[in-house]
């Protein structure tokens, strides 16, 4: 499911195909509840239901529609289609105050965050905290490194109409100076199927920002700590960014239910999406995967 096509879909539908699978591009705009005839809803092209929905892009330009998408993905899951990732993952993973309070909660290393309503309850919280060290603002829903602020002193803080009146703030476990570091670790169905350093001559690392990517091979802790990540919220397909604390130990960030993986294919040994498109097919119920 997507909202138009792109790259990325492309490239996993050919890797499908070359594995024997149709996968075919489905457009948000061509599905609809449909109450009035079995099943109830409507995916145009399809005269029954998929076997399975791949979910590349959620989008949407208002609550109303991202509330009436991930309506679509709840109802195609109780009718027994395979989503991935699923609604509720989805929604776990893409708030990032959520996010958050699930990988705590689960006892996996992430840098200490706070989600308050308002900019004099955050005005509050960041007077309070700057005593241990800078936070980075983030946009609740927000990705590609779009919306971050650096908050060393109050006054960094934004007006509330710039985070609508949410403020999800963690603190900050980069480093001081360039280079400036991070890791991204793309997993797959219970196992992590490439990785790359992410490298900037700013705090902001990722690749829409100018950082410059380079290919790893992360050991077994550095594959556990992501794929406890993914597995705290549902995901079966994320984009895991991890980074060091300033004590070398390393630390979740976030984990992205719909990640990318065009800068980390420039750099990669291998076909990422024929990668991705094996270990989908076998998180498939047996006998589902279209042969």
């Amino acid at each position: 499911m997507l909202d138009a096509p792109d790259w990325h879909s492309a490239r996993l539908t050919a890797a499908f195909a070359a594995q024997g699978v149709a996968l075919v591009p489905t457009f948000w705009r061509d599905a609809a509840f449909a109450t009035g005839s079995a099943p109830g809803l409507t995916l145009k092209g399809f005269a029954t239901l998929p076997e399975a929905v791949l979910v590349r892009q959620v989008g949407g330009r208002s609550f109303e529609a991202v509330t009436w998408r991930l309506g679509l993905l709840h109802a195609l899951a109780g009718l027994g289609v395979t989503v991935i990732n699923s609604a509720p993952a989805i929604e776990a993973a893409t708030d990032k105050g959520m996010a958050a309070f699930r990988l705590a909660q689960a006892g996996i290393a992430t840098p200490a965050s706070f989600t308050v309503a308002g900019r004099r309850a955050a005005l509050v919280l960041v007077r309070r905290e700057l005593a241990q060290g800078p936070l980075v603002l983030k946009p609740l829903f927000g990705a590609q490194g779009r919306g971050l602020h650096l908050i060393s002193r109050p006054d960094d803080l934004p007006p509330a109409a710039t985070v609508r009146g949410i403020y999800h703030l963690q603190r900050y476990v980069g480093a001081s100076a360039a280079p400036f570091r991070d890791v991204r670790l793309l997993v797959a169905h219970g196992a992590v199927i490439g990785a790359m350093q992410r490298r900037a001559g700013h705090w902001i690392t990722n690749l829409a920002r100018g950082g410059t990517p380079l290919w790893i091979e992360p050991d077994h802790d550095l594959q556990g700590l992501a794929l406890a990540g993914a597995r705290t919220l549902g995901l079966i397909v994320a984009g895991v960014d991890l980074m060091r604390g300033h004590d070398g130990a390393w630390q979740v960030l976030e984990v992205n239910a719909m990640p990318g993986f065009a800068g980390m294919q420039s750099v990669a040994p291998f076909d990422i999406a024929g990668a991705m498109a094996a270990r989908l097919l076998a998180a498939l119920p047996e006998g589902s995967q279209g042969r």
